[in-house]
């Protein structure tokens, strides 16, 4: 096994601790890395297995703090909308709207520190149109996310119910682009060991980082929360993925 794959596994495991404490975060970090360090086709399908194994792994460790019923309503809503994303890619601006994307995130966040409070109710009609935007521009822009995390910060969720939320809303989409990747060949030039070493590196990960979040101050995590919704804006705005990845 190359020593890339051993440097990719080191990096696997910071980004996955970010994401388990935070609920977002791995995406940006092993897309990026994984750009420099492989094909664009081995980059996209190892970060795929990761995303998968830890929405999969948070989702069973952190089962009692996840409303299922709640996130497996809006994961089976968002798949119709990600795959219309996805159509519409070929067609749509995905530059401009990227950039547009990461400076509505950013405004948030400067409206955040600001003070002003904004309420989102809590309602399926409400969860219906996020599941929707959410599906939309994960399939049109690779990265749904941040919108899903702002939303999910102002309907008031507990830490644990916002990160478990996080993970089972997202573990549709993820199962069904393995399968793609599976079928395709994608998979088939990555040592069989990667895979296993990165389904550990989730379990661990998962387990372990369940009771470092208990123990992280509210006002901490929401600090922790801005700064990787700063930095996922930050590269929507300034990292085209296409240039990185060729």
């Amino acid at each position: 096994m190359s020593d890339l794959y051993y440097l990719y596994l080191i990096i696997a495991v910071f980004a996955s601790c970010v994401s388990a404490l935070f609920g977002m975060g791995a995406a940006l970090i092993l897309l990026a890395v994984g750009a420099y360090l492989f094909n664009p086709a081995e980059s996209i399908a190892l970060a795929t297995i990761i995303f998968a194994s830890n929405t999969i792994a948070r989702s069973i460790t952190m089962w009692r703090d996840i409303p299922w019923k709640l996130g497996i309503y809006m994961a089976l809503l968002s798949m119709p909308f990600a795959f219309l994303g996805a159509e519409l890619m070929p067609y749509l601006p995905t530059d401009i709207l990227r950039k547009a994307l990461g400076i509505l995130i950013l405004s948030h966040i400067l409206i955040t520190w600001s003070h002003f409070q904004i309420k989102i109710g809590k309602s399926y009609p409400a969860y219906g149109a996020l599941s929707a935007v959410y599906g939309f521009l994960s399939g049109l822009l690779g990265s749904g996310n941040p919108v899903k995390a702002i939303f999910f910060h102002h309907m008031g969720f507990s830490k644990q119910a916002f990160v478990g939320l996080m993970a089972i809303s997202s573990v549709p989409a993820n199962i069904v682009k393995l399968i793609s990747y599976q079928q395709s060949g994608l998979m088939e030039f990555i040592p069989f060991q990667v895979p296993i070493a990165l389904i550990a590196i989730s379990l661990v990960v998962a387990f372990f980082g369940k009771y470092a979040l208990k123990r992280i101050p509210d006002k901490s995590f929401q600090y922790g929360l801005q700064l990787v919704l700063a930095i996922s804006a930050l590269g929507l705005i300034f990292v085209d993925p296409m240039t990185v990845i060729n």
